[in-house]
C-alpha cells in the first residue's frame, strides 16, 4: 500500500511539473491539464447570455482555475508521499494524541501546510525522507506562486497586441466607411504591412500562449474575433491594386491571415474549410455575428 502511494504521489508531482513547463516555458506552449481546464471554463460561461460581464471573465477565470488545479493536483501528489511515512515518520507536538491521529488527513495537511510554506510546527517530520521532501515541496510551492505570476505577466502583453491590431482594424474600416472614396491604393503600403506584422505577431502569441484564445472581448472594436476579417477582405481588395507595392503588401496579409487562420483551426476549431470559413467559425466562437 505505501509503495502504491509513493509511486501514484510521484507520478502525480510529475504531471504537474511538466503541465507547468509545457504550460508556461516550453516555445510552443503545449501543455496536457491547462488546456482542458481553460476549454471546461470556456464551455461553462457559455452558458450566460454574452453580453454579461460574466461572459468575458473566460480567460481571468480559467488562469486561475488552471493555477488551481495544479496546486490542487500537487498538493495530492505530495499527501501520498507523506502518507506512505506516516505515523512512524512524523512528530507530533504535545498538544495531539498520536493515538488518535488519522494518517490520511495529516498527510493533506501537512501538504498544504508545507506547500504554503505556513511551517506551523504541529506535525513535524522525523525520517531522513520525509525531512528532505518536505522543504522540497516548499520550494514546490514557492516556483508554482512564481509560475502563476510570470504566466500572468507574460499573457497580458500578448493580449494587448492582439487588441491593438484589432482596433487598428477597426479604425481603418470605420474611416473607409465615412470616406467611401477612399480605394485601397489610398492606403499607404505600409500601413498594410503593418497589419500583416501584426497578425504574424498574433499567431506567434497563440502559439506560445494558447490561453489567450480564451479571452474574449465584449466591445467588438478590440476584438480581433471580429475584425479579422476585415484584414481578409483588405487582403482581397490590396490584389486587385494596379500599385505592385499595393499587390505586394496584399500579399503580406493574405499570408499572414491564412497563417493565422491555420493556427486558429488546428489549435482551437478543428473545421474542414477554407480561411472565410475559419474566421466565420473564429468570430461566431467569441460569440460575434461577423
Amino acid at each position: 500500500m505505501h509503495w502504491v502511494a509513493t509511486v501514484t504521489g510521484l507520478l502525480l508531482v510529475a504531471v504537474v511539473v511538466r503541465d507547468v513547463f509545457h504550460t508556461l516555458f516550453h516555445p510552443i506552449g503545449h501543455g496536457s491539464i491547462a488546456p482542458q481546464v481553460m476549454k471546461f471554463v470556456w464551455w461553462l460561461l457559455r452558458l450566460f447570455h454574452p453580453q454579461r460581464r460574466i461572459a468575458s471573465l473566460t480567460g481571468p477565470l480559467g488562469i486561475a482555475m488552471v493555477v488551481l488545479t495544479w496546486g490542487a493536483i500537487a498538493i495530492l501528489g505530495w499527501a501520498l508521499l507523506y502518507f506512505a511515512q506516516m505515523p512512524d515518520g512524523v512528530a507530533y507536538s504535545s498538544e495531539l494524541n498520536p493515538a488518535e491521529r488519522n494518517d490520511v488527513f495529516d498527510s493533506l495537511y501537512l501538504s498544504l501546510v508545507t506547500i504554503g510554506t505556513l511551517g506551523f510546527g504541529d506535525i513535524v517530520p522525523t525520517s531522513p525522507l520525509l525531512r528532505l521532501m518536505v522543504p522540497l515541496e516548499a520550494l514546490f510551492g514557492f516556483m508554482l506562486l512564481t509560475a502563476a505570476v510570470s504566466w500572468v505577466l507574460q499573457i497580458y502583453p500578448a493580449l494587448h497586441r492582439r487588441r491593438v491590431l484589432a482596433l487598428q482594424l477597426s479604425t481603418l474600416r470605420e474611416a473607409r466607411r465615412a470616406n467611401p472614396d477612399l480605394d485601397i491604393d489610398s492606403i499607404p503600403a505600409d500601413v498594410l504591412t503593418g497589419i500583416a506584422n501584426a497578425a504574424v505577431e498574433a499567431r506567434n502569441d497563440f502559439t506560445q500562449y494558447g490561453a489567450t484564445y480564451y479571452f474574449r472581448d465584449l466591445e467588438e472594436d478590440a476584438s480581433l474575433a471580429f475584425s479579422l476579417g476585415y484584414a481578409a477582405e483588405l487582403a482581397a481588395e490590396a490584389a486587385g491594386s494596379s500599385h505592385p507595392q499595393t499587390r505586394l503588401a496584399g500579399a503580406l496579409v493574405t499570408g499572414a491571415v491564412e497563417s493565422l487562420a491555420g493556427l486558429l483551426n488546428q489549435e482551437f476549431l478543428r473545421l474542414d474549410g477554407d480561411t472565410d470559413a475559419i474566421l466565420k467559425a473564429y468570430a461566431t466562437d467569441h460569440r460575434h455575428t461577423s
